[in-house]
């Protein structure tokens, strides 16, 4: 009888294992993900939405709405809006040249 409590003690362990290596993220590295931006005024974000990441010259206001996806990669930091020539300026600049 103890044999038998152990084994279903032994089982319950894998099988939560085998749950928890499921349902890792398999995108998520082992170690830091660390990336410069090598235009002026960017800065590298992770796992942030697409429509939400930055704002545009076009439209200034991020949200209220985003889409659930993740995205990695350099966008404007705050205070910058995304131009039509994909440059990160101030709203005056904005203004100026679209």
């Amino acid at each position: 009888m103890a044999n038998m409590a152990a084994l279903g003690v032994l089982l319950l362990i894998a099988v939560c294992a085998l749950i928890l290596q499921a349902s890792a993220d398999p995108r998520s590295p082992a170690r830091p993900f660390v990336r410069r931006c090598r235009k002026q005024n960017e800065v590298f974000k992770k796992c942030v939405s697409s429509s939400c990441a930055e704002a545009k010259c076009w439209r200034p206001t991020v949200g209220p709405i985003c889409t659930a996806d993740c995205v990695y990669g350099c966008f404007c930091r705050k205070g910058f809006y995304r131009n039509r020539r994909g440059n990160c300026v101030t709203s005056r600049r904005c203004r100026r040249r679209g």
